[in-house]
């Protein structure tokens, strides 16, 4: 196996607002990968390999707001183009002009961030955070892959804090809205034309305690 090479290059500016509440950063960035690695399924294990080269090229934007003391928003936006160029095995030819495993368009993330302090010694705060992933593929092994469907996933947690004794109780969700997607998807070994697949970390949640010291 080769090492990967990547060369790339970014530019971007950052700018603070709203007598310093706000901060929003724009970055621009394009990358080009030599002997870019990908997982594949072997038939018998999962095998990182050297493909051929391959370009990413996008646009990031975020967003940060201390909307009061106790609210907080932030907000991120990527805008991504990553392709294969050219591939160094003729059987893998499929994959020229075909985008990356897991290089969504689009993909974007938002959080709302909720403290109060309601006594001298501890902090109630309550978070949400909401995740979308646009379409795209999950693998590179299969000729005939369709690409996983847009999909949000949601995690939430609420609890309380205290700073002075170093302790925390939350109860908390993740994937809360049970969104089932793929992560993983290959040649089923022995059974031409099946494919097999992984699906994400179905609904989670739980109530959690913790100390520092």
């Amino acid at each position: 196996m080769v090492i990967c090479y990547a060369k790339g290059i970014e530019a971007g500016i950052k700018a603070d607002y709203w007598d310093n509440r706000a901060r929003t950063n724009l970055s621009i960035f394009y990358t080009e990968f030599t002997d870019l690695q990908i997982n594949f399924f072997t038939g018998l294990e999962f095998r990182t390999k050297n493909t051929g080269t391959a370009t990413t090229k996008g646009v990031e934007l975020e967003n940060n707001f201390q909307v009061t003391d106790e609210l907080r928003i932030d907000f991120s936006v990527t805008y991504l183009n990553s392709r294969f160029d050219e591939v160094d095995d003729p059987f893998l030819s499929y994959l020229v002009g075909r985008e990356t495993p897991r290089a969504p368009d689009w993909a974007s993330v938002l959080a709302l961030t909720y403290k109060k302090q309601i006594s001298a010694k501890m902090d109630f705060f309550a978070r949400g955070m909401a995740s979308y992933v646009g379409e795209h593929y999950v693998g590179a092994d299969v000729p005939s892959e369709e690409k996983v469907g847009s999909y949000i996933v949601g995690d939430a947690s609420i609890g309380v804090t205290s700073m002075h004794d170093g302790w925390d109780l939350l109860l908390w969700c993740s994937n809360c809205g049970n969104t089932d997607y793929r992560t993983i998807y290959f040649n089923t070994t022995f059974q031409p034309d099946s494919f097999s697949a992984y699906l994400n970390t179905p609904r989670q949640y739980g109530l959690t305690l913790r100390a520092r010291f």
